[in-house]
Order: structure tokens, then C-alpha cells, then sequence
């Protein structure tokens, strides 16, 4: 008890004074973000890049190097790093390796009929609904109000989708990843850790996910009423 008395508190702090001081850096690498964005367009305005994505594909040294020069080799290692970025986020790799890391085969294994998987349960709450499958970020604005999110991980750009959500199932993370800190703070079901989920259940599914017991079940859609 003694030993947890001064423990605690401590934990307490600490944890608050890393949530500050992650909130400080989004706000600032937003204001980053919002500067690269103007300079992108200045530069498509004056013909120096073809597109603005490709800003965010240059080093600091090679976009001080295109602002003083008109550098096509550049522009093409930009849009090479940038195909090269949509090929390897498609991918999935394991949360533990011995050497290089090879991406793991994801198969789709839609599965008929009723089943039921077990992962670690995070925020309180059973809830039952149809299943919004998200695979990357740039699917989130298809999430429909009252639907249950299937998704590998969350990060803060997920947090204005949270508010539509009825509960969220991530294939990855613990007590202190993102979906599930902000799941506790909307009081919505939470289980972590399903894997290979994703590649499971289908977007239109009905499921039933108690975060009490850490449980994902995929059910019959109740019959509609006349």
C-alpha cells in the first residue's frame, strides 16, 4: 500500500504529461503541415513540382534545392518514393521479427455464418450493429453512424470518426493506444488485439461486441420490421 500511494500519483503525472506533450505535437507538426501545404502550392503555381503530394516525398535539403533550381531528377525520385510509399502500406508486417522484417500474406477469408473471436478487452459496453471494415485511413469517411468499427489500428486522425461509432475492434494495440484511450472517453466497446479480423469479417456483417468479456461475435441480422 505504501508502496502504491507513492506510485501512483507519480504514474498519474507521468501519464498526463505524456498525453501534453503528444497534443503539443500535433498541433505542431499541424502548423507544419499547413506551411508545407502553401509551399506545395506555390511551387505547382510556379511549375517546379507537377502535383502537391509530391512535397511530402522530398527531403528539407531537396525542396531547397527545387525552390532555387528546377530539378527534374528530383521530381522523379519524388514520384518514385512516392509509388514505392503506396506499395509498402499495403502491406502488414509482424509486431515481432529476427532480422528483416517480410510482410506477412493477408488473405480475405470472409467467413459465412455465425462465429465468434476473442481479443483483450479495453472499454465496458455490448452493443450490437452492422460492421464497417476500414483498411486504411482514406476508407474512413465511408463510416456510417452506429456501425461498429473493424479496423487494424487507430491514430488521432481517426478521433472525429469516433463520435459516429457504436464500438471499435482494432487488430493491434493495448490500454494506452490510441483507439482504445479514446473509445473510454466516448464510453464506447473496445477489444484490442483480433487478429487477422480485417481479413475476416466483411463491411455489412452484423456482430455483437461485448468489451466486458473481450468477445466479437459475428450474428444474425435481426429481422426488419414491417
Amino acid at each position: 500500500r505504501m508502496m502504491l500511494k507513492l506510485v501512483t500519483p507519480k504514474a498519474q503525472s507521468g501519464v498526463a504529461a505524456r498525453e501534453a506533450a503528444k497534443s503539443a505535437v500535433v498541433r505542431v507538426i499541424h502548423q507544419l503541415r499547413l506551411v508545407c501545404h502553401q509551399l506545395a502550392t506555390r511551387m505547382v503555381r510556379e511549375g517546379r513540382l507537377p502535383s502537391h503530394e509530391l512535397l511530402f516525398f522530398l527531403t528539407y535539403e531537396e525542396i531547397g534545392i527545387l525552390l532555387r533550381t528546377r530539378n527534374p531528377e528530383l521530381v522523379l525520385k519524388a514520384q518514385r518514393r512516392l509509388k514505392i510509399h503506396a506499395l509498402l502500406d499495403k502491406d502488414t508486417y509482424p509486431s515481432i521479427f529476427v532480422g528483416i522484417p517480410k510482410p506477412i500474406e493477408r488473405i480475405k477469408r470472409h467467413i459465412e455464418g455465425d462465429f465468434e473471436v476473442k481479443g483483450s478487452p479495453m472499454s465496458q459496453g455490448v452493443v450490437e450493429g452492422k460492421a464497417r471494415v476500414v483498411l486504411s485511413f482514406e476508407e474512413a469517411h465511408l463510416i456510417q453512424k452506429g456501425e461498429v468499427l473493424i479496423t487494424n489500428a487507430t491514430d488521432t486522425g481517426w478521433t472525429p470518426y469516433f463520435p459516429l461509432l457504436a464500438g471499435v475492434v482494432t487488430e493491434i494495440g493495448g490500454p494506452l493506444s490510441h483507439g482504445a484511450v479514446v473509445a473510454r472517453e466516448y464510453g464506447l466497446p473496445c477489444i484490442v488485439g483480433v487478429e487477422g479480423i480485417t481479413m475476416t469479417l466483411a463491411t455489412g456483417d452484423y456482430v455483437q461486441l461485448d468489451g466486458n468479456k473481450g468477445l466479437l461475435r459475428k450474428i444474425a441480422a435481426p429481422a426488419a420490421e414491417d
